[in-house]
């Protein structure tokens, strides 16, 4: 019976992992998100004003594949992925051809956030099963946001780690070039260490069902806690969400980002170096 018992169990196991799939063994790596977009032009809503919020993921040749969702604080505008070139833009000169994750007009507001899972298996029915993890504990591993107008806006990062946790930087970057993509399309861009000395800290997340679900519909404002630690060996999810706004945006009221970046090198920290992230 009591074999009978075991293969029953392991048969359960089994039938699990096959309707969910094994969580992927986190590695060292580097992930780019370039929003690279084909087919939508000039842009395609994933959440705006009172709209419901659309998962969509980018189409190009380049891009991650994974899917995005957000949550537009402004009652107007919305978190949209763009693609524009001189064809939908002919005034002067003729821009470049840029594709990009934007919080369009009062989208650019203090609570508005966009983030993916990892699932790159669009296949597979859902958006929302890690089909990448990242170990992000080496020395040197940081997540860098480019932009190219943002009008003086404050952002932190958020990550997934593991299953279901959600976490935000305590650290806001404040995005100060307002460019012009028409004329200076030169990105800027800011780094959040994870490893080392003056690496960013992390605040716990409430609110975030939704974005573990990556389904559409169901967003809702995201809120911060306090200190948190998150498992850096195992991050299965990245966004960004505005923290503050001022300023202008050279004559585009919206925030352009056109890569995330998650680098995470194989290199051992320091001894000093994890003394003084455990006893911070």
């Amino acid at each position: 019976m009591k074999n009978l018992f075991g293969v029953c169990f392991a048969a359960f196991v089994l039938m699990q992992l096959s309707a969910f799939g094994a969580a992927p063994a986190p590695t060292y790596g580097n992930v780019v998100e370039d929003f690279d977009i084909v087919t939508v032009v000039p842009g395609v809503s994933i959440d705006g004003g009172t709209s419901a919020e659309v998962i969509k993921r980018p189409d190009g040749p380049t891009t991650t594949d994974f899917a995005w969702g957000g949550y537009s604080a402004g009652p107007s505008g919305g978190v949209n992925f763009m693609r524009n070139s001189a064809a939908n833009h002919p005034s002067p000169p003729p821009p470049p051809v840029l594709t990009a994750l934007t919080f369009f007009d009062a989208s650019r507001a203090v609570g508005s956030y966009s983030y993916t899972v990892f699932d790159n298996t669009p296949g597979d029915g859902n958006n929302n099963v890690p089909s990448v993890a990242l170990n992000m504990t080496g020395l040197g591993a940081k997540i860098t946001v480019t932009t190219v107008q943002n009008g003086d806006t404050g952002v932190a990062v958020i990550i997934r780690s593991g299953d279901t946790n959600w976490y935000q930087s305590n650290d806001t970057k404040l995005l100060t070039a307002s460019l012009n993509w028409h004329t200076e399309p030169t990105p800027a861009a800011v780094d959040f260490a994870l490893t080392g000395l003056g690496a960013t800290q992390w605040l716990s997340l409430s609110g975030t069902t939704d974005l573990n679900q990556v389904d559409d519909g169901g967003e809702t404002a995201i809120v911060s806690g306090s200190e948190a630690f998150p498992d850096l060996g195992n991050v299965t999810g990245v966004g960004v969400i505005i923290t503050s706004v001022a300023g202008s945006t050279g004559g585009f009221t919206g925030l352009t980002i056109t890569e995330i970046e998650l680098d995470a090198p194989d290199v051992a920290v320091p001894a000093a170096a994890e003394h003084w992230e455990n006893y911070r």
